[in-house]
């Protein structure tokens, strides 16, 4: 069994994301630590830019037996479940984003 951190952005319907994500990560893994959720601005956006999206942050502990590279696969394809696409990133929404830390 291996130990993972898991965050998880949204910058588009917070609360709906952050309770899809949650539940992403329960039914995959079973008992799941969060931490509590918190706001960042777009720390790739130019500071002046008052129109910056606003990301829902949270991190995640869990642990499983699966390798990382199917860890990994699981992840992106919860990212596309909650409705990431190439066009909507490139639009700068962001509905999902799961790194492993």
């Amino acid at each position: 069994m291996q130990n993972y951190n898991i965050r998880f952005g949204t910058n588009i319907n917070h609360q709906y994301n952050y309770e899809q994500a949650k539940r992403l990560l329960i039914t995959f893994f079973g008992a799941v630590e969060f931490t509590q959720a918190t706001y960042s601005r777009d720390y790739t956006a130019d500071p002046a830019d008052t129109t910056a999206s606003t990301y829902l942050n949270f991190y995640a502990r869990i642990t499983t037996s699966l390798p990382f590279s199917r860890l990994r696969q699981m992840l992106k394809e919860a990212e596309r479940q909650m409705g990431r696409t190439a066009e909507r990133k490139a639009q700068g929404i962001i509905d999902a984003d799961f790194d492993i830390l």
